[in-house]
């Protein structure tokens, strides 16, 4: 029987993780463990008498590890695969719903196939028609579906023996705010086996309060110093341009010059914005970026909502006005 280990890194998220155990526990499997990642949480993460006796009636061993100290949550991501004990490990956000009926799916995946590296399963981002199964880096990207599906922490399976040798990449990937897909990369790259399911495994939950700001999207062309192959750095960077929004960027950008106490802030980030196009924009994307950062500070409240109609139609979605920098919300 193969054991796997549901790990969750957690931070200041009490109510949301508290409330997702309730709701998932009474439909876990013996084989399964249960492992939370503290990042030094206030208050600290803790269960309850009876949600403890609930795990314990099913037999699900919970480990609850808390970090002394904040350690950013790519490290705390990243300390999961240190504290696990079963061969696999789903790693899975604390305010992402389990779906209990995948659990056996992924179960069936991992004895099937124990010679895989990675499972990737479907998700509100990408959908796999049908069952994949391959091995190699390239493949890999070429199928997994687009940068936002790969950036997904919550529909991922490790092998984590098969994993841990590549652990030191995604250290050096935490300043790009994708520490396990560095790990996931490199462990494909030398023929590892993937398998992609049309199965989700989890419902996203699209924190209205989440971050994702200018300064963490132009973070992950550091992923790019991964010590990829000509193909590969290209497949990625291709998907890294496609997932690029620069009326978001600009948005971003913009709502920082709004408050007079930022605007070194800002202009740091438009400038940070501008090199990263020019070392790796393309086309008109790259014209269109320049243009609008040169132009940033002459833009005030009219030029914001402008920005707003046509970020709104590129993508379907309105622009949230709550930039919050990703060192506050580590």
């Amino acid at each position: 029987m193969s054991l796997l280990t549901i790990a969750i890194p957690s931070y200041n998220r009490p109510q949301i993780l508290h409330d997702h155990l309730q709701a998932l526990v009474d439909h876990l499997p013996c084989w399964v463990r249960l492992l939370v990642l503290d990042n030094h949480s206030t208050p600290q993460v803790e269960l309850d008498a009876d949600l403890q006796a609930r795990f314990a009636a099913r037999g699900v061993p919970v480990k609850i590890v808390r970090n002394p100290v904040n350690i950013g949550a790519p490290a705390n991501i990243l300390r999961c695969f240190e504290h696990v004990e079963t061969e696999w490990m789903f790693l899975c956000g604390d305010d992402d719903e389990i779906i209990p009926d995948s659990l056996n799916e992924i179960r069936r995946i991992t004895e099937r196939s124990p010679e895989l590296s990675i499972i990737r399963m479907s998700s509100d981002f990408h959908r796999y028609e049908h069952p994949v199964t391959g091995h190699g880096l390239e493949s890999y990207l070429n199928q997994a579906g687009t940068f936002e599906q790969l950036l997904f922490m919550s529909n991922v399976i490790f092998n984590v023996p098969r994993c841990l040798p590549y652990l030191r990449f995604g250290y050096m990937m935490a300043l790009a705010s994708a520490a396990q897909l560095a790990v996931a990369i490199l462990a494909l790259q030398n023929s590892g086996g993937f398998h992609l399911s049309p199965h989700s495994c989890v419902r996203w939950n699209d924190d209205p309060n989440g971050w994702s700001p200018v300064d963490a999207r132009l973070n992950f062309y550091h992923l790019l110093d991964l010590p990829l192959s000509p193909g590969e750095r290209a497949i990625l960077q291709h998907k890294l341009r496609r997932y690029h929004n620069v009326w978001r960027e600009a948005l971003d950008v913009l709502t920082v010059y709004q408050t007079p106490s930022q605007r070194s802030e800002a202009r740091y980030l438009r400038d940070k914005a501008l090199r990263i196009h020019a070392a790796f924009g393309q086309d008109r994307k790259r014209l269109l970026a320049v243009f609008l950062l040169r132009l940033l500070p002459s833009f005030g409240k009219t030029g914001f909502r402008i920005f707003e109609k046509l970020y709104r139609h590129r993508t379907g979605r309105a622009y949230r006005h709550n930039f919050v920098s990703r060192h506050d919300r580590l």
